[in-house]
């Protein structure tokens, strides 16, 4: 499934809304590990075992600040999110390719932050990787729900985070829970929910600060 026009315009007017109401604004880039797999709660099937995949994450992050050690966050990333399945010594690797956009509130008293807030995923697209055979498949996005192979297109949940700055870079590490069923054929009476666990390396790139900007 392709996210249309309408709703990149959508992702960019609600990334830049608040650009006016912040007399300071950051601007940076960040990059690097995401460590991801779903949340079944009630899997009890001999010889199958759901791991971790690991794969990468970047993107965006804006922050504005409110009051004094308190800021409202925004980002776009690009993440691989997913699991493996482990079938009797058969790997199978489940990749899915996601914009994420996190809202976080974030406390930052020094040079560490704490964050929390809701994020919301769109689902670009998924590859199947299997280990024993030499072949890809390209699984599906959509909204039917009798279908075991479908992906649905958005995901929504909680991210909880902290941050360390440092002179010229920030080091951050998160957790994200799902809340929504992100394939709801597929869990076998289970609600299939995204974990993952991010470790980013972040660069500032911009700073506005109308404060300055005055003097």
């Amino acid at each position: 499934m392709k996210i249309k026009f309408k709703n990149y315009l959508i992702i960019i007017i609600l990334f830049f809304s608040f650009k006016n109401l912040y007399s300071q604004i950051d601007i940076g880039i960040h990059g690097g590990l995401n460590l991801s797999s779903i949340s079944l709660p009630k899997i009890d099937i001999s010889g199958v075992g759901i791991g971790f995949l690991p794969a990468y994450s970047f993107g965006v992050r804006i922050n504005y600040e409110i009051v004094n050690d308190y800021s409202f966050v925004q980002e776009i990333n690009y993440s691989i999110k997913g699991h493996k399945v482990n079938i009797l010594g058969i790997k199978e690797y489940y990749n899915n390719s996601y914009i994420e956009m996190p809202f976080l509130v974030s406390y930052k008293p020094q040079n560490i932050s704490f964050e929390v807030g809701p994020y919301l995923g769109f689902a670009l697209k998924q590859v199947i990787r299997n280990s024993s055979i030499d072949h890809v498949d390209y699984g599906k996005i959509g909204n039917n729900q009798d279908d075991d192979d479908t992906l649905k297109p958005i995901d929504i949940g909680v991210k909880f985070g902290i941050s360390i700055s440092l002179e010229k870079i920030v080091l951050r590490s998160s957790a994200a829970f799902g809340i929504s069923n992100t394939r709801p054929g597929g869990g076998g009476g289970n609600s299939v929910k995204n974990i993952s666990t991010q470790f980013l390396i972040g660069f500032p790139i911009y700073l506005f600060d109308d404060k300055i900007k005055k003097k």
